[in-house]
């Protein structure tokens, strides 16, 4: 073996080792895992699991107060209270008995007294205590994901702010009705006035998918900056927003089917199917709540402006400031790493072009020579 193929080949290995390592630190640096590692950091898994826990018993509470109030304004427009059972369906699968479906509440059981007295107005307070309990939990654990006081020292203006996530929430199961039942009738209409093919008709859940997708962005953005009280850069903005309606439309459609495969598989027994409806939709509501609060850790590490009010978690790599411009440390290092990267993979290059140009001259030595030695044999 050569002298240079002794040299080239361990210079490759070394090279490559070198190229792994700084793409592993580039990977691990990267923005996603920053967010999951900020995620487990802030003890994301635990916060999910109670907002799971706290929505049991506050679904009831904000579904009665919701249901009722969305009765009395729609009146008797049967389209739109249907349309509003199954946007609610859509959201929380397996929660409402409709369509012939297997849930845990029957609509009819969600409307408060219509009279006002003593009791009604008691049901509603303890209702209303009990549906914000979830956007309280929804509050800190939000807070937490950007490093920012749990608690607030102005308590009634946190309840204020959960109050209002509260209505948030239900107004945008409200738009998401109204505009669903909009765009099926614009299109349907616009599909017959101009005498469209039968195949222009997924134009109309195309819109409704669009239109959730934007719905659930605003959500996003309004529970972030109206009930936790942070403030994000435009960037940042509209990055959570995608993400969390990306998230969620793809959850709907994940939980839709594999509540329809639970309550089927367990037809013909009503405390099975009532039990794998009930843990089906706990599950559903910590995946929802994982999706958000990821998103939100996603949000709170930027990588070229810095949060408002939000310090780096302990452990966290913080920004600094150069040129009066927010850097992030980390992005800066991989910077410094892409050149010796590019060097050393240079060098490696050129020292097997070298040591493969080596053996071949070797090679060509060690012909000559053995035909040498056979013209002199003979």
């Amino acid at each position: 073996m050569s002298p240079n193929k002794r040299f080239s080949l361990p210079a490759l290995f070394t090279a490559l080792a070198l190229w792994l390592k700084q793409f592993s630190a580039l990977i691990v640096a990267s923005r996603p895992l920053r967010a999951w590692k900020r995620f487990t950091q802030a003890n994301g898994p635990t916060l999910c699991g109670g907002i799971a826990y706290t929505a049991l018993f506050s679904i009831f509470g904000a579904l009665t107060i919701g249901y009722t109030v969305f009765s009395r304004i729609l009146g008797g427009n049967e389209e739109l209270m249907d349309s509003l059972l199954d946007t609610i369906d859509d959201f929380m699968p397996g929660l409402l008995k409709i369509n012939g479906k297997d849930g845990l509440i029957a609509p009819n059981s969600l409307i408060l007294e219509s009279g006002l007295t003593l009791t009604s107005v008691i049901a509603g307070v303890v209702l209303l205590w009990a549906a914000l309990g979830c956007m309280s939990a929804i509050r800190r654990s939000t807070r937490a994901m950007f490093d920012l006081p749990v608690k607030q020292s102005n308590m009634a203006l946190a309840k204020l702010r959960e109050l209002a996530g509260l209505g948030i929430l239900g107004l945008s199961v409200l738009v998401v009705t109204v505009a669903s039942v909009s765009v099926t009738a614009a299109g349907r209409w616009f599909i017959g006035a101009f005498n469209l093919p039968d195949f222009a008709n997924w134009a109309i859940p195309t819109g409704t998918i669009f239109i959730s997708f934007l719905i659930d962005g605003a959500v996003f953005l309004l529970v972030v900056r109206v009930l936790a009280g942070v403030q994000l850069p435009t960037r940042d903005k509209l990055l959570g927003a995608g993400l969390s309606a990306l998230g969620y439309g793809a959850l709907r459609q994940v939980g839709t089917a594999l509540v329809a495969s639970s309550a089927s598989n367990a037809s013909g027994n009503f405390v099975v199917a009532s039990l794998a409806v009930f843990i089906t939709l706990l599950l559903w509501v910590n995946f929802s709540a994982t999706i958000f609060l990821v998103v939100c850790a996603f949000a709170a590490n930027p990588t070229q402006a810095e949060l408002d009010m939000a310090t780096p978690i302990p452990g966290q790599q913080p920004l600094v400031t150069i040129a009066n411009q927010p850097v992030d440390p980390i992005s800066q290092q991989i910077s410094r790493n892409r050149a010796l990267i590019l060097r050393e993979i240079l060098v490696a290059l050129a020292a097997f072009q070298l040591g493969k140009r080596a053996q071949r001259k070797q090679a060509v030595k060690n012909c000559t020579e053995a035909g040498n030695k056979d013209r002199l044999t003979v």
